[in-house]
């Protein structure tokens, strides 16, 4: 087929999202689009824990080279995308040998989870709200940990699967409250001024004086860090000093810090990138690791035209190349959990929000093939002109927020060429279940 002749039929697709124009030739391409689809994915059988892997097996020669996995998911707030997700977990770890788990959480609010997963330390309900970001408070992730710390409880060290935060969303108090402890003990004279420091910045008092006094308490650091390290240790010193540049990064990005202080200005997305290196530095030789987020963070943005700058998954491919890979998670329609949001931007109540079923979606072409649950690897499977012009043509794709939309907002209209390496479509969306401590609606956000 001529060209341009195959680029208007795309482009009359396009405009059947809007107006469905029905074309014989349209309908034509549509239904190769459909086959291929059909003849290239897989079915997914369960999405929950504990029921094998064999509708998973073709995944090892997807991922056999993999280092970095990203996992992401169309809204926060849904229960499918939980189930599945903590069942590719639970596949990765257990056929994989992946051993560290990180998440779209606050950094230090989530050692408590590692503890509790290594160690059974703690309770799990009260470590599940402590890391402060109500997305992940919900019965669903209570389930992961759990199989986890069952898992970790039953293989050698080397094999334990480690847990960690890779942002700065919620306030990291738990890195605050380790950071005046720190100052207590090896520090004395320094320790009224983290603690009044960091207080103020944990309950949004702080001013431009604030943030100076916290940068002018990071430079005592770093000039005295012969003498500190002397007196703690190395692993004490940078855990410290780490703290306290998670908390600079996070009121840079959501208050804005003094030029004078020569702080970096970078994306939230740059800070989590670099959170997730220092976490991958840090941990075994060669760690297999997956990073569990929204579709936003995971997707690979070769275009550069995502709000705020580049995305993680821009930035890990250009770390890892081809041993990173980005899973996106798509539904059809449904219901799931969001919040309501203040002018203030205080988040408030929960919600219900829905995504409706739109014609010539990219999930919509999914559900065509009758599959139910499948994936879609877009690295080894061949494609072809027409496939290749569709990928790259704008098509609506499902994206909700953790804020609450419309359910006309609940969907991005974007090109699917190299944004994802692989699509898991998951039919059917509800809510996800919130925890006891969830419904309280104290945590912000």
């Amino acid at each position: 087929m001529p060209t341009n002749k195959l680029r208007l039929i795309l482009l009359i697709l396009s405009i059947n999202i809007f107006f469905e124009i029905p074309t014989s030739e349209a309908q034509d391409t549509t239904q190769k689009i459909i086959t291929w689809l059909t003849q290239n994915s897989f079915s997914i059988k369960d999405i929950e824990l504990g029921k094998g892997f064999s509708d998973l097996q073709p995944l090892k020669k997807i991922l056999q080279d993999v280092q970095v996995i990203g996992m992401g998911e169309a809204t926060h707030g849904t229960s499918e995308f939980f189930q599945f997700k903590a069942r590719l977990v639970e596949f990765l770890v257990s056929e994989m040998g992946f051993t560290a788990l990180a998440l779209e959480s606050t950094f230090s609010n989530c050692e408590p989870i590692n503890d509790y997963i290594l160690s059974g330390k703690g309770d799990l309900y009260s470590a599940l709200a402590q890391q402060g970001y109500s997305v992940w408070n919900t019965e669903e992730f209570a389930d992961l940990l759990i199989w986890l710390k069952e898992y970790n409880r039953k293989v050698s060290d080397e094999r334990k699967v480690h847990f960690y935060g890779i942002d700065f969303i919620a306030f990291p108090i738990v890195g605050a409250e380790k950071t005046i402890a720190y100052f207590k003990s090896f520090a004395p004279t320094q320790a009224y001024t983290a603690d009044s420091i960091l207080h103020m910045l944990a309950n949004k008092k702080g001013d431009s004086s604030t943030i100076i006094s916290l940068n002018r308490l990071i430079s005592f650091l770093l000039m005295n860090k012969d003498k500190l390290v002397s007196a703690s240790s190395l692993d004490q010193w940078e855990q410290t000093s780490k703290y306290l540049e998670v908390i600079e990064q996070r009121h840079s990005i959501f208050f804005g810090v003094p030029s004078s202080l020569g702080v970096p200005k970078q994306s939230r997305d740059e800070y989590m990138t670099n959170l997730l290196l220092y976490v991958i530095e840090k941990e075994r030789p060669n760690v297999k690791i997956m990073f569990w987020a929204h579709n936003d963070h995971v997707e690979i943005d070769t275009l550069d035209n995502y709000p705020g700058g580049k995305t993680m998954g821009y930035y890990l491919r250009q770390k890892f190349g081809k041993k990173y890979y980005a899973v996106g998670l798509q539904c059809n329609e449904g219901k799931y959990h969001a919040r309501l949001q203040g002018d203030d931007g205080v988040f408030k109540a929960f919600i219900t929000d829905t995504i409706l079923a739109i014609q010539n979606s990219f999930a919509w072409y999914l559900n065509k093939t009758e599959k139910g649950n499948s994936f879609i690897d877009f690295r080894l499977t061949p494609t072809n002109f027409l496939i290749d012009q569709w990928l790259d043509a704008k098509m609506k794709f499902v994206n909700g927020s953790w804020h609450h939309k419309s359910p006309k907002e609940n969907y991005d209209y974007i090109r699917l060429k190299d944004k994802y390496d692989g699509i898991v479509y998951l039919a059917h969306s509800t809510p996800s279940h919130l925890t006891k401590n969830a419904l309280r609606g104290m945590q912000q956000p």
